[in-house]
């Protein structure tokens, strides 16, 4: 059942959107915070791996939220898994899309957060 707030939202929007000139989106989230896996592989073009990472982190932040977000960092069999702890989304179907673009679906797994 959705919450009050988000009742109200739908209310208000559905009440403004004649007056508003802007396409306004609006993303049901959670009530719990989710885990974002997101795997990439290290390659030998150190500079593209570079430019891939400073994209990845830069569309995270574009998504301010209360999901973790974890980095699994695969190198000639080796795995690094990396908590960004001062990274929190707010995992939603415009930013999963946008990570499909940059890393791929299979890429990508959501969980439940561990307290």
């Amino acid at each position: 059942m959705p919450s009050p707030l988000y009742l109200l939202i739908t209310i208000l929007l559905e009440i403004l959107s004649p007056v508003i000139n802007e396409e306004v989106t609006t993303y049901i989230t959670s009530t719990k915070s989710q885990r974002l896996i997101i795997t990439i592989s290290q390659t030998s073009d150190e500079d593209s791996d570079i430019a891939r990472l400073h994209k990845l982190i830069g569309t995270l932040h574009e998504f301010p939220g209360r999901d973790e977000t974890n980095l699994r960092v695969t190198n000639k069999g080796k795995v690094i898994n990396l908590k960004l702890s001062n990274i929190y989304t707010n995992y939603c179907p415009e930013l999963h899309g946008r990570l499909v673009e940059l890393v791929g679906e299979d890429s990508l797994k959501l969980e439940p957060a561990t307290p």
